[in-house]
């Protein structure tokens, strides 16, 4: 090719497919660092032919494959005949303008279309903003009528315009917008409907009117089958999706994106431009469900004014000036709640909390530039600003228009309180740190279950009454149930640990669990502690084996904390199929189960697993007496140890404790099961009492005519026999 570049002719050698004589191009210069192709331009010989240089085409330059049509990706750039020869490419392509990367906050979605951050800018500024052309499209009635069965869809309106739109193409401008905010030009038709979108922040559809198969278009939420988007891909349309259909079959995907058999093309001439609202709720679920996602599914999840779809279509239409088209009628489906209302202000209270002394006019000139109605006691709502709802928000518009100003932030007004914890969490706190004294480890496991662990223990569900909560949406099949037992997290920890060969555990987790019983909400706090193998290891010292006796023992200290006699404590055989039968207890206070303990059963496959569940909150709330301070005897206690065979297995220690300090009153201090032996099928318990008189030292005497009664109140009362 022969290049005039201004100054000089040059040779360049070039294959694009629609180079052609008389076409103005991007030239790249010897010595051109081109960083898309990471490559510095030399002078080369290209097929025995001298190249000075290379055109070049919108990748090489840069531009995202994405944002290119199909034309523009295989050839060169072909600028047009006004663009001057020698100036740079940038301008000419008319890429010579800013992106403005605005952060935005979650209550101003207003704020995410041009005409939004305009009426923000003109408002802050103090400059008039454009008005926005009418066209009275509500003057004529469509032929095809719209309709709403869902109440995700409370409303919809559709203009139906008919034009020839064969030859016209997207101006520059709005192709060079939409290629800087990553978006890709398709069609005129297609592309005003885009820039539009980005405009007024108001997600638009386009039907081919020719193509639908009826006159009607419904939206509804209970279309089940298949449907083939616009990306041509196939999905699984299921009950709960928001679809637009016209005679049972899917025209478009509410919110997402439209069906590809009556998409609009450079052949169509009767389009419906649709602006409707669905629930951001439905559109978020189907989206993540289909794995499908748009620009349009993007705006509704964070939110889309309904009460501006007639000013986002008359937009549309005035990008569709340059073009000959007729407005043919509207249909609209609207059963939205007027938009009324008001809400108090006062401007006394507003300089109280500023701290501010702003006068009526000062504040009268914010309401203007917001275009807020208003008396001296109450602002009408506005339609454009859905994030003013109550004084606090004028408030902080105050501070925003007047920001230059310097306002002082006096907080000597503001009521210092120290803070603290509540009762409840001091308890807990001691609980805590009972078991982390005690040797145990703390442990957070992750609330949400699947089905079968969830329905695994349920200690405190002996008649199935209570119902967990299962999500909606979950996003896996082993997450969907909100735990109502913790117990079965921690054996999947225990499990988890020894896969690792991590074999001495002490663990522990108090954590909330909630549920329904019997249609209620049920809210509880339990505490689950599992102990495996040995604990409290000590180098070369003796280590204590994991038994029913030291998880026992943990909840007694739990009682001790609580200042809960564990007297009121009683131990029944648990018939809870996970347990082992004879070496776990249900625990009871009085006729209320407060939690299971003891060995699990061999099904569970952890040799040597102790764990148990305990009801906390039911602990937390139970009133506890008044310590009462009592003088330390001044004596010494004796020891003197008992053992007894049990003639009946079902015998507990616990029982036998309680009638030993029973028949010695006063005088037995404390009694601890020190020993237990079993031998032949027969068993004996050892127990240590601690016998004080806080008067005098006891004689000899005394002390074995104590002996004697509790002796003689224990073999009489059950049926055991005295060790010799």
């Amino acid at each position: 090719l022969k290049v005039d570049i201004g100054s000089d002719v040059l040779d360049i050698v070039c294959g694009a497919k629609n180079v052609r004589e008389g076409i103005k191009v991007c030239l790249a210069l010897v010595g051109c660092y081109l960083p898309a192709l990471d490559v510095t331009l030399k002078k080369s010989v290209i097929r025995g032919y001298p190249s000075s240089g290379m055109c070049c085409s919108l990748t090489e330059l840069g531009i995202d494959k994405f944002v290119q049509s199909e034309e523009e990706q295989n050839g060169i750039v072909v600028l047009n005949d006004d663009a001057e020869i020698g100036s740079d490419p940038i301008v000419a392509l008319g890429l010579d303008d800013y992106v403005i990367d605005i952060s935005i906050l979650a209550n101003r979605p207003d704020c995410l279309s041009h005409i939004g951050l305009a009426r923000e800018i003109s408002a802050l500024f103090n400059r008039e903003m454009k008005p926005i052309k009418e066209y009275g499209i509500n003057k004529a009635n469509s032929l095809i009528k719209v309709n709403s069965l869902t109440p995700s869809c409370k409303k919809f309106e559709l203009v139906e315009i008919k034009g020839d739109f064969k030859n016209m193409k997207t101006p520059a401008s709005i192709v060079n917008y939409l290629r800087a905010v990553n978006i890709r030009s398709i069609s005129y038709i297609v592309d005003i409907g885009n820039f539009s979108m980005s405009l007024t922040g108001q997600p638009l559809h386009m039907y081919d009117l020719d193509k639908i198969p009826t006159s009607e278009l419904i939206v509804k939420d209970d279309f089940e089958g298949k449907f083939t988007a616009l990306d041509q891909k196939e999905y699984e349309i299921k009950k709960g999706d928001i679809v637009i259909s016209s005679n049972n079959v899917p025209c478009c995907l509410g919110g997402i994106m439209g069906a590809y058999f009556c998409r609009v093309d450079e052949n169509s001439t009767h389009i419906g431009i649709e602006a409707a609202n669905f629930s951001h709720k439905a559109i978020r679920q189907t989206s993540s469900r289909l794995g499908l996602a748009s620009d349009s599914s993007s705006l509704f999840a964070r939110g889309v004014n309904p009460y501006l779809t007639q000013e986002a279509l008359n937009v549309t239409l005035s990008l569709f000036e340059g073009s000959n088209f007729e407005i043919v009628g509207s249909s609209v489906f609207d059963c939205m709640e007027e938009f009324k209302g008001s809400y108090p202000f006062s401007l006394e209270r507003l300089n109280h909390r500023l701290g501010t002394s702003f006068t009526k006019e000062d504040i009268n000139k914010v309401f203007d530039a917001f275009k807020l109605t208003h008396t001296d006691t109450a602002v009408d709502r506005n339609v454009y600003r859905l994030d003013l709802n109550e004084q606090c928000d004028i408030e902080e518009e105050v501070f925003r228009f007047y920001q230059d100003r310097n306002i002082p932030l006096s907080l000597d007004s503001l009521p210092i309180t120290e803070g603290g914890y509540s009762p409840r969490q001091k308890k807990v706190l001691k609980v805590r740190q009972t078991l982390i004294e005690a040797g145990l480890d703390q442990i957070f496991t992750y609330t949400l279950l699947d089905k079968e662990n969830d329905n695994s223990f349920r200690i405190f569900d002996k008649n199935h009454e209570i119902e967990s909560y299962v999500l909606a949406h979950p996003l896996t099949e082993y997450h969907m149930y909100i735990r109502s037992d913790i117990l079965s997290s921690l054996i999947a920890t225990i499990r988890s640990n020894f896969a690792y060969k991590h074999d001495d555990l002490a663990l522990f987790e108090i954590s909330e669990v909630d549920a329904k019983k019997d249609g209620k909400p049920l809210a509880k706090t339990y505490l689950s502690i599992g102990l495996t193998n040995f604990i409290d290891e000590q180098g070369m010292l003796k280590r204590e084996k994991a038994d029913f006796f030291v998880i026992k023992g943990l909840l007694e200290r739990v009682l001790q904390v609580l200042n809960i006699d564990s007297k009121r404590v009683s131990y029944v055989f648990t018939s809870n199929h996970n347990f082992h039968s004879y070496k776990a207890v249900d625990i009871y206070i009085g006729k209320d189960l407060i939690g299971t303990m003891g060995e699990l059963h061999p099904k569970h496959k952890l040799k040597n697993a102790v764990v148990g569940e305990f009801d906390l909150s039911y602990l937390l709330e139970m009133k506890s007496p008044r310590l009462r301070l009592e003088e330390k005897s001044s004596y010494l206690p004796i020891r003197r140890d008992l053992s007894f065979v049990l003639l009946d297995p079902q015998i507990r220690c616990e029982q036998m404790i309680k009638e030993i300090k029973r028949a010695g009153g006063k005088i037995v201090s404390d009694v601890q099961i020190f020993d237990t032996f079993k031998k032949d099928g027969m068993v004996s318990y050892a127990f240590a009492l601690k016998l004080v008189n806080p008067d005098k030292t006891m004689t000899d005497d005394e002390i074995n005519a104590i002996l004697d009664k509790i002796i003689s109140s224990v073999t009489s009362k059950m049926k055991v026999e005295l060790r010799k």
